[in-house]
């Protein structure tokens, strides 16, 4: 799951290093990950990014973050979103009408839906409708505060809910 990228963030340490010496470095960071599940606080020392501004379809008004992660960073959020996807398909909790960032459910499989729902509704002559979203920057409107006080409906709470509270990074701005 850990992209090999050979460049590095602040950290020095390159996605590609990590793979190399993973036979040594494994036991640490595997006692890093659980002692941070284990407690609900997420290593202050990992909390840093570099932000670098990416300009989409060569617009230069429209602007868009990336945030460099340390390659330690990355680990651990994969360890997070892997516990964060078992969670959720062990207690059957996404919705079905939902697509994209889902194991085997791509955004294609939208379109065959409301294409099934329209087809029926024709067969049955009935009124069919939808409402389509262009969530493009998206990620940059959550409300933080808002989206961990729904974790609970989601059966997260306790310690995994600290450990998502904990987890803001910092950003430092790039100067490239």
């Amino acid at each position: 799951m850990l992209k090999t990228i050979n460049s590095h963030r602040y950290s020095e340490i390159s996605t590609e290093l990590l793979k190399i010496s993973a036979t040594y470095i494994c036991s640490p960071l595997t006692y890093i990950c659980n002692k941070s599940f284990l407690s609900g606080i997420f290593p202050d020392h990992l909390k840093f990014s570099i932000i670098k501004p990416t300009y989409k379809k060569m617009n230069p008004t429209n602007c868009r973050p990336i945030s460099l992660l340390t390659s330690f960073l990355k680990v651990i959020e994969i360890a997070l979103y892997i516990r964060q996807t078992e969670h959720f398909y062990s207690n059957k909790l996404p919705v079905g009408s939902r697509f994209g960032f889902r194991k085997d459910i791509a955004t294609e499989d939208a379109i065959f839906k409301l294409k099934y729902e329209i087809l029926n509704a024709l067969h049955n002559k009935t009124m069919a409708g939808s409402i389509f979203c262009n969530l493009e920057k998206a990620f940059d409107s959550v409300i933080h505060d808002l989206l961990l006080s729904k974790l609970p409906y989601y059966g997260i709470s306790g310690k995994a809910k600290l450990l998502l509270a904990s987890c803001r990074v910092a950003h430092e701005m790039s100067h490239h």
